[in-house]
């Protein structure tokens, strides 16, 4: 027998695990909208290599580096042909 302890513990795991799970549910659905938002801003730009307004972040710790705007660009165009089907 579980106490009334146990029950809350157990009911609060299920109400967490439902939350999570209809947050990533609405994630999953709007990315498709983000990526060709995200797309946009980096075609979009005027810069030729990327800048702070489209691919750099100012967190990143190497500088910006490794980051590639045609490549991010490729990528998105990648991941939007999957969103699609």
């Amino acid at each position: 027998m579980s106490t009334q302890a146990e029950r809350t513990e157990a009911t609060r795991g299920r109400l967490i695990s439902t939350a999570r799970r209809l947050f990533a549910e609405r994630g999953f659905a709007a990315a498709p909208d983000w990526l060709r938002a995200t797309a946009q801003a980096i075609t979009s730009c005027g810069c030729t290599a990327g800048c702070p307004s489209c691919i750099q972040s100012p967190k990143c710790g190497s500088g910006n580096h490794p980051l590639d705007k045609q490549g991010a660009a490729q990528l998105l165009a990648c991941l939007l042909r999957g969103a699609a089907s």
